[in-house]
């Protein structure tokens, strides 16, 4: 440990940034072509019996296709955020100079272990510490989609009422006929994928060109809980 205390890592952001704003933007343009394909199937079908016949051969019964449709909403959440936390484990781990292998632990870093990786470099701008809420969010958003009713699922109910039918959040959306209360929670919208590409793209932006940690710093957060 005590070899560690002086070792500087430091890290060049700039083409990273670039290559990453590139991957989460065609992943974006993945999702948004994937829904409307989606919803445009499902609208332009005919119905019969009160069963939707879609494009696909697909027959959906209209509360059934909600509930799919927000489904395919969450996997989208989780295909956005993944994207942004494996590049940048990705860049953590393996971009600094030096190269050290005692990086490897930043791969079971949670969100609040990032953000204080960036906290402690002076060189990180407002705009960077102004994405930080956005992605606690989405962190939560994203580990209650994968986990189900637990720990992160108590935390979003808590802190976020927006994903469980907040009526009037509900009622200001552009796509709200696909939002009734037949959907399993938490509720997720295109605003919300959006949100979370925008803060993403952001905080990719805002990154210093040159980051820089101290080594024994990062091995102290992984001692924490």
């Amino acid at each position: 440990m005590a070899n560690n205390q002086n070792i500087e890592l430091v890290y060049q952001t700039g083409i990273v940034k670039i290559l990453h704003k590139r991957w989460l933007s065609m992943t974006k343009a993945g999702i948004d072509e994937c829904i409307k394909n989606l919803k445009n199937s499902y609208l332009n079908s005919e119905e019969s019996n009160g069963i939707k016949l879609c494009s696909c051969d697909f027959k959906y019964y209209s509360f059934e296709f909600e509930e799919i449709l927000n489904e395919i909403r969450k996997i989208s959440i989780v295909g956005l955020y993944h994207t942004w936390e494996r590049h940048l484990k990705m860049l953590l781990i393996h971009g600094s100079t030096p190269e050290t292998k005692c990086t490897k632990i930043i791969d079971k870093f949670g969100i609040e272990k990032i953000i204080a990786i960036y906290n402690q470099d002076e060189n990180c701008n407002k705009g960077l510490h102004e994405t930080f809420d956005k992605l606690r969010k989405y962190s939560t958003l994203n580990n209650t989609i994968k986990h189900g009713t637990g720990f992160s699922y108590t935390k979003l109910y808590k802190n976020y009422k927006e994903f469980f039918y907040d009526e009037t959040y509900l009622e200001s959306l552009n796509d709200e006929e696909f939002c009734t209360n037949t959907a399993n929670p938490p509720i997720v919208t295109e605003e919300h994928i959006q949100e979370l590409y925008d803060i993403l793209i952001k905080f990719w932006n805002n990154n210093p060109k040159i980051l820089k940690v101290n080594l024994n710093f990062i091995e102290d957060l992984a001692k924490k809980k």
